[in-house]
C-alpha cells in the first residue's frame, strides 16, 4: 500500500505489465521520483492510476488491489477472485 500525490492510499498488483516478474525484483525498491518503476527495466507507472508513463508496457495499467478504509487502518479486500 502507498499514498499518492493527494494522500489517498493505493495499492496495486506487484507484476510488471511488460514481463511477468516483480517490479522491485527482489529488492523492495519501487518509488523513484514519485513513481512506481520496474527495477528490470526501468518501466515507470503513476502512482494515482498505475498507468505506465515511460518504457516498453507504455499505456498498460498495473491491476489495483481494492482497498477498504476502517478508522486510522487500511486493509487489502479479499475479493475471492483468483
Amino acid at each position: 500500500m502507498l499514498l499518492d500525490e493527494h494522500d489517498v492510499p493505493r495499492a496495486y498488483l506487484n507484476v510488471c505489465r511488460h514481463l511477468p516478474i516483480p517490479l522491485d525484483a527482489g529488492s523492495g525498491q519501487f518509488l523513484v521520483r514519485g513513481e512506481l518503476q520496474c527495477a528490470t527495466h526501468g518501466a515507470r507507472y503513476r502512482l494515482r492510476d498505475g498507468l505506465c508513463v515511460s518504457g516498453p508496457c507504455r499505456g498498460a495499467m498495473l491491476p489495483a488491489l481494492p482497498l477498504e478504509i476502517r478508522g486510522d487502518r487500511v486493509f487489502v479486500v479479499d475479493t475471492g477472485a483468483s
